[in-house]
């Protein structure tokens, strides 16, 4: 009897879009606050759930300055000394999905 071995996906390797799985760390905190706010609501814990509302919305206030700070560093990392770099938008946008589904 041959074992099995699990297939792996090659469209995931071999795609260039493989960015578009990316997501910043305020992004994956949020994604967490949520979670554990769904858990939360579905115990009828109140208070708690009042309170990951606020965290939430604060660390969605906080993704405008994440990509103020990447986009800064990305621009320290050359030797573009003020020059408009789009290429840092249109990474970041194609990296990391900022668009809520």
């Amino acid at each position: 009897m041959t074992p099995l071995t699990p297939k792996r996906d090659e469209s995931l390797h071999s795609s260039p879009q493989i960015n578009l799985l990316m997501k910043t760390p305020m992004q994956e905190l949020i994604e967490k606050l949520k979670e554990e706010r769904s858990k939360l609501q579905a115990l009828n814990e109140r208070v708690m759930v009042l309170t990951l509302d606020y965290a939430i919305a604060d660390a969605e206030q906080m993704l405008e300055k994440e990509k103020e700070v990447m986009s800064q560093v990305y621009a320290d990392g050359g030797d573009w000394d003020e020059v408009p770099q789009p290429r840092f938008e249109n990474y970041y946008n194609e990296t990391f999905n900022t668009q809520e589904k």
